[in-house]
């Protein structure tokens, strides 16, 4: 419901149909601007400092299983600009996988898309594919996880791990 729209580039990123998802805020010049409509905490008490701290202390929040203090400080990582490409795209990686385990399918989708767009050769691009797939299973969207899924060899034919979780969720979805 609402504003929603179908994303213009990810067909051309995954031969795929576009996922519906929220609709796109300008990008930010210096660096990835999220598309999931939060908004940035500055300052947040939770969260001292910018950058690769913000990053530190959300990747412990995320691993302790803590997703809503997880998506302050990831969105304030995120947001600062402080981080290079590779935390960048761990943390986006991390957002969105922290909005699908908390049921947040939409905003999972929308943020692990937009990281795959902007981070597709990155270490996490694989498993960003995979978390993507299960966002839009959850999501109701079966048949567009399915396709992800079956890109994870070609596109990352070098990833075992993740060309066998790829493989093992096609099965358990009957793909």
């Amino acid at each position: 419901g609402g504003d929603e729209r179908a994303t213009s580039d990810f067909s051309a990123t995954f031969g795929a149909a576009p996922p519906v998802v929220p609709a796109n805020r300008p990008d930010a010049p210096d660096h990835l601007a999220l598309d999931d409509g939060a908004e940035t905490a500055p300052g947040s008490v939770l969260v001292e400092g910018e950058g690769r701290e913000a990053f530190e202390t959300a990747s412990r929040l995320f691993e302790a299983g803590d997703f809503s203090s997880a998506f302050t400080a990831l969105r304030q990582a995120i947001d600062s600009g402080m981080l290079d490409d590779d935390d960048e795209a761990e943390a986006v990686y991390m957002l969105g996988t922290a909005y699908l385990r908390a049921g947040e399918y939409p905003l999972a989708i929308q943020v692990l898309a937009q990281g795959l767009r902007s981070f597709p050769t990155s270490d996490f691009a694989a498993r960003s594919i995979l978390s993507l797939a299960d966002a839009l299973t959850a999501n109701g969207q079966r048949a567009e996880g399915c396709r992800l899924l079956s890109f994870v060899p070609i596109e990352y034919p070098l990833d075992s791990e993740a060309i066998s979780d790829a493989s093992s969720r096609s099965e358990q979805l009957d793909c």
